[in-house]
C-alpha cells in the first residue's frame, strides 16, 4: 500500500520516472519536473502546467 508521501507530487514523480535511462540526465531530469508539474495541475493544457517556454519546449520535444 502506498504511503501519503509517496503520493507527493515530487516524491511520485522522482521514483517513477528518477531511474529512467534516456541517454542523458539532463533528458532524465526534465522527466521528472514534467511529470512534477502535471501531477500538480492535472487538468491544466501542457503550457498552463509548465513554468516557463522552455520547459513547455522541452515537454512537446
Amino acid at each position: 500500500m502506498l504511503s501519503f508521501h509517496e503520493l507527493e507530487p515530487a516524491v511520485w514523480s522522482q521514483l517513477n520516472f528518477g531511474d529512467c535511462e534516456l541517454g542523458d540526465i539532463l533528458r532524465t531530469k526534465r522527466l521528472v519536473t514534467y511529470a512534477l508539474q502535471m501531477a500538480e495541475k492535472p487538468n491544466a493544457s501542457t503550457p498552463s502546467q509548465t513554468e516557463d517556454w522552455a520547459d513547455c519546449k522541452a515537454a512537446y520535444s
